[in-house]
């Protein structure tokens, strides 16, 4: 009884159960029913493939790649997503603020220059060199730097590229209640699911300018 306790109860106050995420929805039923075998393959070290976002925003961005139409992709936040898009992409630039992840990073994609750009730096200094002739991407996934950084990047980017999709990962941090766009998306979609490490409740969010 303590062990199930345990693994439904959340790891802070701010989160009713580990299956709620923090605005207080819960995981998807199709996704309940899998929470045995994702504790088991947790505990056994098996780790997914791809970015580290719920099922439900990856394969949303696997249709998107898919498509033929959104080739050029921005991550600020590099990781598994990195490996994900490099194969799907014609142009990926990735933005990393830690210098020992982005070597490893770096050293794990072998597309050339042309079509593969990795950057360590700052990431609200990078975000101030900015502008419409350099911001040409299809896909935007926004998932590295502060909180404070993360919104300032989903706030000014679309005044610079209002024709990419905005992809927002732990958008259900109290931080991101608002955002003051200075133009209001005219589609916004939720996705939330598992993830594994840590074992909870996730949630990203679409925006469409």
């Amino acid at each position: 009884m303590r062990y199930r306790s345990k693994m439904i109860r959340a790891g802070n106050e701010d989160r009713k159960t580990r299956f709620h995420t923090l605005r207080g929805d819960l995981i998807p039923k199709s996704e309940i029913l899998t929470v045995p075998i994702e504790l088991i393959l947790r505990l056994i070290g098996w780790e997914r493939r791809g970015p580290w976002l719920s099922k439900s925003a990856v394969n949303e961005i696997s249709k998107l790649l898919r498509d033929g139409k959104h080739t050029r992709v921005l991550e600020i936040g590099g990781g598994r997503s990195t490996s994900f898009f490099s194969k799907y992409t014609s142009f990926l630039m990735t933005i990393e603020e830690d210098a020992d992840w982005a070597y490893k990073i770096k050293h794990q994609i072998t597309k050339g220059e042309k079509e593969f750009q990795l950057v360590n730096t700052d990431l609200v200094l990078w975000l101030n060199s900015r502008t419409k002739e350099n911001m040409d991407f299809d896909i935007i996934l926004i998932d590295g730097g502060s909180d404070e950084a993360r919104k300032k990047t989903l706030e000014i980017l679309p005044t610079l590229n209002p024709k990419a999709i905005y992809i927002l990962d732990n958008s259900d941090r109290a931080f991101f209640k608002e955002i003051h766009f200075a133009s209001q998306p005219k589609t916004t979609i939720r996705y939330s699911g598992l993830i594994r490490h840590p074992f909870q409740a996730t949630e990203t969010t679409f925006f469409y300018f």
